[in-house]
């Protein structure tokens, strides 16, 4: 606001009454040594918002969560955190579910995660399409806000068959439908 001010486009009186305590917090890349403490939080709150259980980070998306150089600080943590909590096919959110713009690989660009070589083929394979129609569904969800005919009709499935589908994967269309605010 101070750069404003110098510029005239934001009023001085207005500055001096807002600014009674200057805060000075460094940006989230700065101190990443909070990110545990910072991540735990969001996600409790995430579950609570959603009245599910918290879900937790693995040691590997705590890692790549902290590769990450943040150019949109906490919020940015709190919107890659938020979507991974909801995507997440069990209680731990892994590398895998977090969605980074950063440019920095991850195992999401492998086509078969190395944890999955671990299994036989046939249960790699239904977790791998599992993992895919639950994101895509929720993405799609998500974007028709919870509403069940729009979502089918926009993604070429009957409505009764991707009801179904929901109900397999777990999820519910209410969660995805906006709240208002009073």
């Amino acid at each position: 606001l101070k750069a404003l001010v110098r510029e005239g486009r934001f009023r001085e009186d207005l500055y001096y009454r807002l600014a009674v305590v200057e805060i000075a917090l460094p940006p989230l890349r700065e101190r990443l040594e909070d990110l545990p403490a910072l991540a735990e939080r969001f996600l409790g709150a995430i579950a609570e918002r959603l009245a599910r259980e918290p879900r937790r980070l693995s040691a590997g998306a705590l890692a790549r969560l902290s590769r990450h150089d943040w150019p949109g600080n906490v919020r940015e943590l709190r919107n890659v955190l938020e979507r991974a909590a909801v995507l997440a096919s069990g209680p731990e959110i892994r590398e895998t579910d977090l969605r980074l713009a950063d440019g920095v690989a991850s195992e999401e660009e492998s086509l078969v995660p190395a944890a999955d070589l671990e299994l036989p083929f046939a249960e790699a394979k239904r977790q791998t399409v599992e993992d895919f129609e639950r994101r895509y569904l929720s993405e799609a969800l998500r974007e028709h806000e919870g509403n069940v005919s729009r979502t089918a009709s926009a993604i070429g499935m009957v409505r009764q068959s991707l009801q179904q589908k929901i109900r397999e994967l777990g999820l519910k269309a209410e969660e995805f439908r906006r709240r208002t605010r009073d």
